[in-house]
């Protein structure tokens, strides 16, 4: 292949990637107009590509409204790598056990870049709770989970309070109240893998007025004991 069709090539997929980043919760359903306008392109070279990607499965099309929307081949893919994440597997039983023992919703998270992501989650069975879905995406700055991994993972963001860092560093867990929402907090603690890095971080979300003393040190501990359990697990040693 010359220099010129590698080049060509990779811009298709880089476009490819573009198109379907395009879709989220809030714009399940576009057409190729939406797409070229937003993307700065041709609608002949979206229509072109969302063919490609319509024929493999990735996208498809409603005849009704001749909208896209991402196809089967997406969930596949994002199974594949749920099923992948190991750590998942192994903190699942741990996280059942800090939800029936606290019933406050349980979360864990991983990083991506200056973000964090929920890739699990069990509800508490309070009327009133925190919500998150699988796969939403949070920032590091704000929360006692992004806080674990501007921690220890050392990750760096502008807005990041050093002093506070430590502290959490040393006391091996992050509590926030307020932060990321109004009325909201949490507790979390970070994840060891084998490698003494951070795989990810276990969290506990609710209203503020659940965490308050004495509950906030009954809660801590539950945690912090999961936490280490799982990372046990994992292979680290501390």
């Amino acid at each position: 292949m010359s220099e010129g069709q590698n080049s060509t090539s990779t811009r298709s997929v880089d476009r490819a990637i573009d198109i379907l980043e395009c879709f989220s919760e809030g714009n399940t359903d576009l057409r190729v107009t939406d797409i070229a306008r937003k993307l700065g392109l041709s609608k002949a070279t979206v229509y072109r590509i969302l063919r490609t990607l319509d024929a493999r499965g990735y996208v498809s099309q409603n005849p009704e409204n001749e909208k896209y929307r991402l196809g089967v081949q997406t969930l596949r893919l994002s199974r594949t790598f749920l099923s992948g994440l190991d750590f998942r597997r192994v903190a699942l039983p741990y996280m059942k056990v800090v939800r029936d023992t606290l019933n406050e919703s349980v979360n864990l998270f991983v990083s991506n870049g200056e973000r964090r992501v929920v890739v699990e989650r069990l509800e508490s069975t309070e009327p009133l709770r925190r919500i998150l879905r699988i796969g939403d995406e949070l920032p590091l700055n704000r929360g006692a989970a992004g806080k674990i991994f501007l921690a220890f993972d050392g990750a760096n963001h502008p807005d990041a309070d050093a002093a506070e860092l430590e502290q959490i560093r040393l006391k091996g867990y992050a509590i926030s109240h307020g932060e990321r929402a109004l009325s909201a907090s949490s507790v979390a603690v970070p994840l060891f893998n084998h490698t003494g890095k951070v795989a990810a971080v276990l969290a506990i979300a609710g209203p503020t007025v659940r965490f308050q003393e004495p509950a906030l040190s009954r809660y801590i501990p539950v945690v912090v004991s999961n936490g280490a359990a799982i990372s046990k697990e994992l292979g680290h040693r501390a």
